[in-house]
């Protein structure tokens, strides 16, 4: 059953590249925090860096983010998968919260919840199902600012 207080607080948080906290946070440290309060054993990638993802080399940074997908199919998603989306030379991660929505942020607006439309779900490039038991690695995502 869905969380909607929980959800909630983090809904409106403004963009910072970086940013990892209520003040501001960026994609990827909106999934780990959103996890990380849960008691989800999530680290982020030691590239998961502002400068790394400034800098990054798109097919690179394509291929880094799908060897840590799993064999999950966009019909088999449950609450608190993470979503990777991939388009226009950027790399994108949300929280699949149930409800056909996501809860992501990107550089030109605050976090919020959007359908996962059939336009969305062919940009997925992976699907990660977090654990409480078994540590995972999220890979670095952020919006425009790899380089093509």
């Amino acid at each position: 059953m869905i969380d909607w207080k929980y959800i909630n607080k983090f809904i409106g948080i403004p963009f910072k590249l970086g940013g990892r906290d209520k003040n501001g946070i960026d994609c990827i440290g909106l999934v780990w925090k959103y996890l990380h309060e849960q008691d989800y054993k999530v680290e982020l990638h030691k590239n998961c860096t502002a400068e790394w993802i400034k800098n990054a080399n798109f097919s690179e940074w394509i291929e880094l983010v799908k060897s840590y997908g799993e064999p999950i199919e966009v019909n088999q998603l449950q609450e608190n998968d993470i979503l990777y989306f991939a388009w226009k030379g950027e790399i994108h991660a949300g929280i699949y919260i149930g409800y056909n929505k996501y809860l992501h942020i990107s550089s030109k607006t605050s976090s919020r919840l959007s359908r996962l439309n059939e336009a969305a779900k062919k940009h997925i490039i992976a699907i990660m199902r977090p654990s409480k038991t078994q540590k995972k690695i999220l890979p670095p995502a952020e919006i425009g600012r790899a380089h093509v």
